[in-house]
């Protein structure tokens, strides 16, 4: 058992890595299974140890260990059950991603060249890519086709600098 311990803790930290690298909530939810593996066998070892114990010194309440190990297995696979089905939610449902992680991307559209402020970010996530909705300003006396232009080029310095970047829809507001 404690070699599976090990194992399996050496198998969640290397699929986690890996999961987050890719943004994948696939290869993320493999590793917590791991985890969980890893968990469950440390309680068996623990409950068949307490209840060794307390049949060879007869300490009655020990004899017990094996099905409370069982009791906080449940529980903890639960526990990580509820946890995976959230976090699978928050990507089918196009989590909305926080204000301090769209600041990355608002300082990326306005260090565009022609781009006087950026109005507002809205990046959420689906699965292992982001979408952006931003609006910019731009000077009012500029051309239509300027103004394009420089949106244009807010999309790509957003894809080009940011990885995770899968499409941009930029508004250009004079």
């Amino acid at each position: 058992m404690a070699a599976d311990v090990a194992v399996k803790e050496l198998l969640f930290h290397y699929k986690i890595r890996i999961g987050r690298r890719l943004r994948s909530a696939a290869v993320i939810a493999e590793a917590w299974h791991h985890r969980s593996d890893s968990y469950s066998s440390v309680a068996a070892l623990l409950g068949i140890a307490a209840a060794l114990a307390g049949q060879r010194w007869g300490l009655a309440p020990l004899l017990y260990g094996d099905a409370a190990a069982g009791l906080a297995v449940s529980l903890l696979i639960m526990k990580m059950g509820f946890s995976l089905v959230k976090q699978s939610s928050n990507v089918m449902m196009e989590n909305v991603l926080g204000e301090w992680e769209a600041r990355r991307y608002a300082r990326t559209a306005a260090a565009v060249e022609g781009v006087t402020r950026v109005d507002q970010v809205l990046a959420r996530s689906h699965g292992r890519y982001v979408v952006i909705d931003i609006a910019i300003g731009v000077n009012p006396k500029i051309s239509v086709e300027a103004g394009h232009a420089i949106g244009c080029r807010v999309r790509q310095a957003l894809i080009e600098a940011h990885p995770e970047v899968r499409d941009v829809f930029v508004q250009v507001n004079p």
